[in-house]
């Protein structure tokens, strides 16, 4: 049976409950930027582990340059606000599952469309930065689903991408592991929903983060 060395998480949707003061932050920049409308937070959702940019040219195609500098500052500005008032919180039972996993000798790692600031005040915020062995973010490489993210993981790490599995909560998350030649485990707490990860062939996909400690090639046995 394959025994994984090492689990690469994304961060928004899957280890913190973030995905309301992103949808949040994203509507008041597009109200906040002259010529862009709102959209509906399902079309919000959908770019959740995108890079910004991605995801603003995603949102509005057909907007001006100018008005994706705009958006996107706009957006920075709220998402630090709302990361000062600590709006966000990690999900229910993900420390003690980091910590099962990181005991049975496992590297950890962080993929996420997050950048790298971004990603900084959420570990200061949550103070789990010590669990994970590396981590990447949109702003250091290639956006989701481009593979870059996790190859430039495992080329970390020493490993091969058989030796790891990544877990996330989108279809970005779904692709990217695809893209990657990575096993991967959806969860149902996050962005989208079970029938949606289905279709990326993944391993399994669980309602519970302590479930990851059953999956075969993680389970202690």
């Amino acid at each position: 049976m394959k025994k994984y060395k090492v689990v690469i998480f994304d961060w928004d949707g899957t280890l913190m409950n973030t995905i309301s003061q992103i949808v949040t932050c994203m509507h008041q920049s597009a109200e906040m930027t002259d010529g862009l409308t709102s959209l509906s937070v399902n079309a919000y959702k959908q770019t959740i582990g995108l890079s910004l940019e991605a995801t603003v040219n995603s949102l509005y195609p057909n907007a001006t340059d100018v008005q994706h500098t705009l958006w996107q500052q706009h957006y920075s500005e709220l998402y630090v606000a709302a990361d000062n008032r600590q709006d966000s919180q990690l999900y229910s039972g993900v420390v003690e599952t980091l910590k099962l996993l990181q005991q049975q000798r496992l590297a950890l790692a962080v993929a996420t469309g997050k950048r790298r600031r971004g990603l900084n005040r959420a570990f200061q915020h949550t103070q789990i930065q010590d669990y994970f062995a590396v981590s990447r973010c949109a702003d250091e490489t290639a956006s989701k689903p481009d593979p870059l993210m996790i190859h430039e993981v495992l080329a970390e790490l020493g490993l091969h991408p058989d030796e790891a599995l990544m877990v996330g909560d989108s279809v970005h998350d779904m692709r990217l592991a695809n893209n990657a030649g990575v096993d991967v485990v959806g969860i149902t707490w996050g962005v989208d929903d079970r029938e949606t990860l289905n279709q990326y062939n993944p391993l399994c996909v669980i309602d519970l983060i302590e479930e990851l400690l059953m999956v075969p090639g993680l389970a202690n046995k």
